[in-house]
């Protein structure tokens, strides 16, 4: 029988993160003097854009609530993944209200905003393994449709399987860059490879659990 309420969730979780994606890109597109290779992602918070950061970061935190959500009703999805999830949609949700410093030392705001940071990654970077071979397990036991045109069910789960290692790995790589000043300089770059792989992995977990739910038990 199919699952709709998972199913709309599924996809409202997918619009969701899409749009936090564009906006994403679309800040990229505008002149400023963030240093796309220096600068995290959060610098455009900082300025006339700041409406459009915090619009993205909001619209990923919604997200990965509803698909928590999406989850439990799928299946008996592992419970630590999908607090982590929630961990995850609730300090993104948070952070809006806590811009980033960009220069000199710490203000109170900057350090809550550090820290929140750092909580959103280390959650979606520990949940993304566990979430995805739940979601891969749940796709393969049921009559699925194909993901785009010319993909087969195994490849649209392959796709997934790479994500969920590709964000621990770029979490560990931020972190990483973050870490000395000969690194900082392109802490911008490695972080933005962060932003990639935890919204394509949103993306392609939120669209599967909507094509699984669709196909019923």
């Amino acid at each position: 029988m199919n699952d709709w309420p998972t199913v709309l969730l599924g996809v409202g979780a997918a619009i969701a993160v899409s749009a936090a994606a564009v906006t994403v890109a679309w800040l990229h597109t505008r002149r400023t003097s963030v240093d796309a290779a220096r600068d995290g992602v959060s610098a455009y918070a900082v300025g006339r854009y700041g409406p459009q950061y915090r619009f993205q970061v909001v619209a990923c935190g919604l997200s990965a609530l509803v698909l928590a959500v999406a989850l439990a009703r799928l299946g008996p999805a592992p419970v630590g993944g999908l607090g982590l999830l929630v961990v995850y949609g609730l300090t993104r949700i948070a952070i809006a209200a806590f811009p980033t410093d960009l220069d000199g030392p710490l203000t109170r705001t900057g350090q809550i905003h550090a820290l929140l940071a750092a909580a959103a990654f280390i959650a979606i970077g520990i949940a993304a393994p566990t979430i995805g071979e739940f979601v891969v397990r749940e796709a393969d036991a049921r009559v699925t449709t194909v993901l785009a045109v010319g993909a087969t069910g195994s490849a649209r789960t392959a796709v997934l399987v790479a994500l969920s290692a590709a964000v621990p790995l770029a979490v560990l790589a931020t972190f990483g860059a973050g870490s000395t000043p000969r690194t900082r300089r392109v802490f911008g770059l490695v972080e933005r490879l962060f932003y990639v792989a935890s919204l394509s992995w949103l993306i392609v977990v939120a669209v599967l659990v909507a094509d699984t739910a669709a196909r019923g038990s």
